[in-house]
Protein backbone atom coordinates (compact mmCIF):
# COMPACT_ATOMS: atom_id res chain seq x y z
CA UNK A 1 0.00 0.00 0.00
CA UNK A 2 1.34 3.35 -1.21
CA UNK A 3 2.35 5.72 2.05
CA UNK A 4 3.43 9.20 2.65
CA UNK A 5 4.78 11.31 5.00
CA UNK A 6 2.98 13.65 7.15
CA UNK A 7 4.26 16.86 8.03
CA UNK A 8 2.38 17.05 10.96
CA UNK A 9 2.96 13.87 12.47
CA UNK A 10 6.49 13.88 11.40
CA UNK A 11 5.97 9.78 10.61
CA UNK A 12 5.28 7.65 7.29
CA UNK A 13 0.68 7.14 6.77
CA UNK A 14 -0.65 4.94 4.77
CA UNK A 15 -2.22 7.05 1.85
CA UNK A 16 -5.98 6.48 2.81
CA UNK A 17 -7.47 10.62 4.05
CA UNK A 18 -3.99 12.70 2.64
CA UNK A 19 -4.72 15.83 0.74
CA UNK A 20 -1.65 17.41 -1.18
CA UNK A 21 -1.19 21.05 -0.03
CA UNK A 22 1.06 23.35 -2.02
CA UNK A 23 3.84 25.74 -0.57
CA UNK A 24 5.12 28.53 -2.75
CA UNK A 25 9.04 28.74 -2.10
CA UNK A 26 11.27 30.96 -3.96
CA UNK A 27 12.26 27.97 -6.10
CA UNK A 28 9.00 27.61 -7.17
CA UNK A 29 6.38 24.82 -5.87
CA UNK A 30 6.81 21.96 -3.26
CA UNK A 31 3.79 19.72 -2.58
CA UNK A 32 3.30 18.53 0.61
CA UNK A 33 1.11 15.81 2.11
CA UNK A 34 -0.26 16.66 5.12
CA UNK A 35 -3.70 14.67 7.12
CA UNK A 36 -7.39 15.80 6.39
CA UNK A 37 -7.75 16.65 10.48
CA UNK A 38 -4.02 19.19 9.71
CA UNK A 39 -5.50 20.69 6.23
CA UNK A 40 -8.80 21.73 7.82
CA UNK A 41 -6.85 23.54 10.88
CA UNK A 42 -7.20 27.17 10.61
CA UNK A 43 -4.63 29.04 12.60
CA UNK A 44 -5.22 32.40 14.35
CA UNK A 45 -3.19 35.41 12.82
CA UNK A 46 -0.96 37.00 16.09
CA UNK A 47 -0.90 40.68 15.97
CA UNK A 48 0.65 43.03 18.62
CA UNK A 49 -1.24 45.24 20.24
CA UNK A 50 0.72 48.27 19.13
CA UNK A 51 -0.02 47.67 15.62
CA UNK A 52 -4.03 47.32 16.09
CA UNK A 53 -3.39 50.78 17.85
CA UNK A 54 -1.51 51.97 15.07
CA UNK A 55 -3.98 51.10 12.05
CA UNK A 56 -6.85 52.87 13.90
CA UNK A 57 -4.52 56.06 14.16
CA UNK A 58 -2.92 56.13 11.08
CA UNK A 59 -6.26 54.53 9.45
CA UNK A 60 -6.74 58.36 7.34
CA UNK A 61 -3.14 57.54 5.69
CA UNK A 62 -4.77 54.01 4.68
CA UNK A 63 -7.45 55.47 2.44
CA UNK A 64 -6.98 55.58 -1.62
CA UNK A 65 -8.75 58.45 -3.71
CA UNK A 66 -10.14 55.16 -5.66
CA UNK A 67 -11.23 51.83 -5.08
CA UNK A 68 -12.44 49.87 -8.13
CA UNK A 69 -12.40 52.76 -10.70
CA UNK A 70 -14.82 54.55 -7.75
CA UNK A 71 -13.67 57.54 -6.49
CA UNK A 72 -14.25 57.65 -2.89
CA UNK A 73 -15.87 59.93 -0.55
CA UNK A 74 -14.11 59.18 2.18
CA UNK A 75 -10.74 60.13 0.43
CA UNK A 76 -12.47 63.17 -0.12
CA UNK A 77 -13.70 64.19 3.28
CA UNK A 78 -10.68 62.96 5.09
CA UNK A 79 -8.02 65.07 3.17
CA UNK A 80 -9.96 67.78 1.73
CA UNK A 81 -6.46 69.64 0.61
CA UNK A 82 -5.45 66.94 -1.72
CA UNK A 83 -9.06 66.85 -2.87
CA UNK A 84 -9.04 70.15 -4.02
CA UNK A 85 -5.80 70.05 -5.39
CA UNK A 86 -6.86 66.94 -7.85
CA UNK A 87 -10.58 68.93 -8.38
CA UNK A 88 -8.01 72.22 -9.55
CA UNK A 89 -5.29 70.25 -11.90
CA UNK A 90 -8.40 68.44 -13.17
CA UNK A 91 -7.71 64.98 -12.27
CA UNK A 92 -11.07 64.35 -10.86
CA UNK A 93 -14.18 66.47 -11.75
CA UNK A 94 -17.12 68.33 -10.25
CA UNK A 95 -19.44 65.31 -11.42
CA UNK A 96 -17.05 62.88 -10.02
CA UNK A 97 -17.38 64.36 -6.17
CA UNK A 98 -20.92 64.78 -6.69
CA UNK A 99 -21.33 60.73 -7.30
CA UNK A 100 -18.38 59.80 -5.03
CA UNK A 101 -19.12 56.78 -2.99
CA UNK A 102 -18.40 55.39 0.54
CA UNK A 103 -15.67 52.46 -0.95
CA UNK A 104 -13.83 51.56 1.84
CA UNK A 105 -16.69 51.54 4.60
CA UNK A 106 -16.00 48.87 7.10
CA UNK A 107 -12.73 47.89 5.29
CA UNK A 108 -11.01 50.87 7.83
CA UNK A 109 -11.53 51.28 10.72
CA UNK A 110 -10.74 54.52 12.83
CA UNK A 111 -11.43 56.70 9.54
CA UNK A 112 -12.07 60.44 10.44
CA UNK A 113 -13.92 62.79 8.89
CA UNK A 114 -12.84 66.72 8.28
CA UNK A 115 -15.26 68.11 6.18
CA UNK A 116 -18.17 66.69 4.01
CA UNK A 117 -17.52 65.68 0.38
CA UNK A 118 -19.93 68.68 -0.82
CA UNK A 119 -18.26 71.77 0.68
CA UNK A 120 -15.24 70.56 -1.94
CA UNK A 121 -17.53 72.10 -4.88
CA UNK A 122 -18.34 75.53 -3.25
Amino acid sequence: MLSFYCYKHNEEHIASGWRGKAYKTQNGIEIRHVCLDYSEAHYPEFIPERIKDERVEFANDQIQSHRGGELSREFLEAHPKRAKELLNNGVITKEEVKKAKNVWQGDIKGMTKKIDAEALLK
